[in-house]
């Protein structure tokens, strides 16, 4: 068996000229990926930007007038929470117990700690009642009697030019 022969130093490679044909080939290759950049950079930080972005806390959302709220009692309001994560700009109906009084307002969630239902107001009784399981709380929130796990939650609430505020969830 014949092996072939090992190289000489004779027959090292051949140096070749870079010819024009290649130098305007990496010429348009470099020009190319610049324009690429150029375009393609703006393109992902438009598209990344919003993931990038911190998600909404909770604003102010107005509730409506003082004088809609009857002092010393709990009233009703609904109100469209805005809520903004990522691409997804959404809003959510909620409604919370208010109560306008000399000290200040309480603004109260309407959703009860166990199941999720909505707990109502009973004046009588002075105290919210969960119609599904029976969970009872006192007019500041806390749990008196029931399953519930844990006190309504409370919102931040301020009166501001005569119109009550809450900041939502």
């Amino acid at each position: 068996m014949n092996c072939p022969a090992p190289p000489q130093p004779d027959d090292e490679v051949p140096y070749i000229p870079p010819s024009r044909r290649r130098l305007l080939s990496w010429l348009v290759g470099g020009l190319s990926a610049l324009l690429a950049g150029f375009i393609g950079i703006p393109f992902i930080a438009a598209l990344l930007t919003p993931v990038l972005q911190p998600k909404s806390k909770g604003a102010w959302v107005a509730l409506g007038p003082v004088a809609d709220f009857p002092a010393g009692t709990f009233t009703a309001a609904d109100y469209l929470s805005p809520s903004n994560d990522g691409w997804m700009k959404s809003s959510m109906q909620q409604t919370v117990w208010v109560q306008n009084s000399e000290s200040g307002v309480i603004a109260l969630s309407a959703i009860c700690t166990h199941a999720g239902c909505r707990v109502g107001w009973h004046h009588n009784l002075n105290r919210f009642v969960c119609p599904c399981h029976g969970g009872q709380y006192d007019a500041s929130g806390r749990v008196i009697s029931g399953p519930p796990p844990r006190p309504l939650t409370r919102f931040m609430a301020k009166v501001e030019g005569g119109t009550i505020y809450v900041k939502s969830a």
